[in-house]
């Protein structure tokens, strides 16, 4: 009894030291991060703590066997492999011992509790459930993005199984298992035994039909023409050949196979190429032919042109053929571009929205039916661009300034080249002109001090507005003679726009500045203080690119004596224009500075210069002696 409690607690400490068990992640092989590759994941069964180093010894030997095989070989580059050590207290895995009554399960302490232990199906390995809980537990603790999970376990026995975890023995003929159960796990393939099975569910495969019309075949693309439907087997013309063999499914009649031998009915043949083409399929329904794109925004704006590269990294195949890559613009294939990246300014493509594309596909012979097109991968990058044409030029500048005389003419001609159409609207002070100017010269005509002003054009095109500006000032070139009093003040005023650009006095060919006498020297009003008879004489101006102008200065000492001066002026004409001098003394320092008086209606008297303007409207009562007006003239003397 003693002992027997001992056994059991041995037993009990042997089970915690299973469940205590650690576990550690090899990288054998990556290609790639996880999320873009197959990731086969080796878990070892029966490999005691200090066999590891031949655990990774038989997944070499595993790995290299299975990627001699087509379509592996080719497509290496695509998997990731991985190996996960867990070490079982003993070695090999469970099962029976023949015996002429019952066979005797013998059982092996191992972490997946697996075993041969269905004694009809001596080759048959399989996971108990807590080992299929064990595996996934380790699964999506280490490698979460695992695709293929395969049981490698230590025995020399031959067998395996497939299903969602692959089993394999390491039988030397045991690694064929694991490429055969791969094609049921991975690709879900059947067998395509012609043994009965009872009970095996009578359902359509890749590899297995009950269908018997050509169209609806499954595999009916790679059927030769000429090739009959329930083709002869073992027959040297359709040996290598796809066909429509009776026997499939574990049926031997009704059930047809695409191969007559091939991997799914045989181990270590060829796999076929319906199988092939079922792998490579699998492949690609998991992971992409695309790793990466760059920009990974799939849409992109450009307020202006741009260098731009798009770009998509390709899955490399271990063995030719390459992946494809075609560049479509608006679904319109880019002519000459097939390289991995595109590359352009935006500016040549102008505004707008656009869709690039790009299709990568794997061009292999492989497989010819592709329904869901699992063998392509397209990425779109949709482009809006604004402002991408180049702007308008202007051919010439306009000039910043203009400064006109009252009565000249100017034209502006802001002419500009660059992509069309190119429209221009001319504005006054940021005002549209009213009658609008839409052409690329504007003309100005006898302007008056009213017509100063900033004068601007937008040229616009296709997404450029560019504004072109001059300042146009106006001034009046030539002044009626200035008379003030001797030690006055003096203010010489250039009637002009108050946009007029800074002044330039000359006086005696000397450029007057301001001082204790000038003042206003760079402005359209000069004042001379404290004149004398010196200061008398013309005072000439220029402002900005206008030509001269002048006014005349008379320093006067006396007040006006007209003593035998003649006081007629001249005849007008009612209806007529008007335009005369009021006499003056012939002594100029005595000319006035001030006049006051009436005139006949119609006309009117200047009050500083004395000149009589206007269009009379009433004729003079004496046509002979004309009217008799009475003035009152003077200057800082006297009257």
């Amino acid at each position: 009894m003693k002992k027997l409690l001992l056994t059991c607690l041995l037993a009990l400490l042997s089970l915690t030291t299973i469940h205590a068990q650690t576990s550690s992640l090899v990288n054998v092989e990556e290609n790639g991060s996880r999320g873009t590759r197959l990731n086969l994941v080796f878990l070892s069964e029966g490999y005691k703590s200090d066999q590891m180093g031949k655990f990774a010894t038989d997944v070499q030997a595993a790995v290299a066997f299975l990627f001699t095989r087509e379509p592996w070989s080719r497509y290496r580059s695509y998997c990731n492999i991985y190996r996960i050590e867990i070490a079982s207290n003993e070695s090999g895995t469970d099962y029976h011992v023949p015996s002429f009554a019952y066979p005797t399960l013998q059982t092996r302490d191992t972490y997946f509790q697996t075993g041969f232990v269905t004694p009809n199906i001596s080759q048959l390995n399989i996971l108990s459930s807590t080992g299929s809980s064990r595996v996934y537990s380790l699964l999506n603790k280490h490698v979460p993005e695992y695709d293929i999970p395969i049981v490698l376990i230590n025995d020399p026995r031959y067998g395996g199984s497939g299903g969602p975890i692959a089993l394999t023995t390491t039988d030397p003929s045991s690694i064929g298992i694991l490429e055969h159960e791969l094609g049921h796990s991975f690709a879900k393939l059947t067998d395509e035994y012609d043994e009965a099975y009872a009970g095996y569910p009578a359902t359509e495969f890749p590899n297995a039909t009950a269908k018997t019309a050509l169209s609806q075949i499954r595999w009916n693309t790679w059927i030769e023409d000429g090739t009959p439907l329930n083709t002869p087997e073992n027959n040297v013309n359709f040996a290598n050949k796809v066909g429509h063999f009776e026997g499939a499914n574990y049926r031997a009649v009704g059930w047809f196979r695409p191969h007559d031998n091939a991997l799914m009915r045989n181990l270590n043949r060829p796999p076929g190429n319906v199988t092939r083409e079922a792998i490579v399929l699998t492949y690609y329904s998991k992971i992409s032919p695309i790793d990466g794109m760059t920009p990974t925004a799939l849409t992109q704006t450009f307020t202006a042109p741009a260098p731009l590269t798009l770009s998509v990294t390709t899955k490399v195949p271990s063995t030719l053929p390459a992946l494809t890559v075609e560049w479509r613009r608006n679904d319109v294939t880019i002519e000459g571009e097939t390289g991995t990246s595109l590359s352009f300014n935006t500016k040549e493509l102008g505004n707008g929205t656009y869709r690039i594309k790009a299709i990568v596909r794997d061009p292999t012979d492989w497989v010819k039916r592709d329904p869901t097109a699992a063998l392509v991968e397209e990425v779109t990058w949709t482009l809006r661009l604004s402002n991408q044409t180049d702007p308008p030029v202007i051919n010439a500048p306009l000039p910043a300034t203009r400064v006109l005389h009252l009565m000249d003419s100017i034209s502006l001609d802001a002419t500009a080249s660059g992509p069309g159409p190119i429209t221009y609207q001319w504005l006054k002070n940021n005002v549209s002109l009213k009658p609008a100017v839409t052409t690329p010269t504007l003309s100005l005509s006898n302007v008056s001090l009213a017509d100063a002003g900033t004068y601007s054009v937008k040229i616009t095109n296709p997404g450029h507005t560019r504004t072109h500006s001059t300042v146009i000032a106006v001034l009046t070139p030539y002044q009626s003679r200035v008379v003030v009093g001797k030690g006055k003040t003096a203010t010489l005023t250039i009637p002009a726009s108050a946009n007029l650009p800074p002044v330039m006095w000359i006086f005696n060919e000397t450029t007057l500045a301001n001082s204790a006498r000038y003042a206003g020297a760079t402005t359209k009003s000069l004042q001379i203080k404290n004149v004398d008879i010196a200061d008398s004489g013309n005072y000439d101006f220029f402002s900005g690119d206008s030509a001269p102008g002048n006014i005349d200065l008379l320093v006067v000492t006396t007040k006006p004596d007209y003593t035998g001066v003649d006081l007629a002026l001249n005849t007008g004409i009612v209806g007529g224009i008007y335009d005369d001098e009021f006499p003056l003394p012939p002594i100029s320092f005595q000319l006035p500075n001030s006049f006051t008086g009436a005139v006949p209606a119609g006309l009117k008297l200047d009050p500083k210069t004395g000149r009589i303007t206007g269009i009379p409207t009433k004729a003079s009562t004496n046509q002979t002696l004309g009217d008799e007006l009475t003035f009152t003239v003077g200057n800082e003397f006297g009257k």
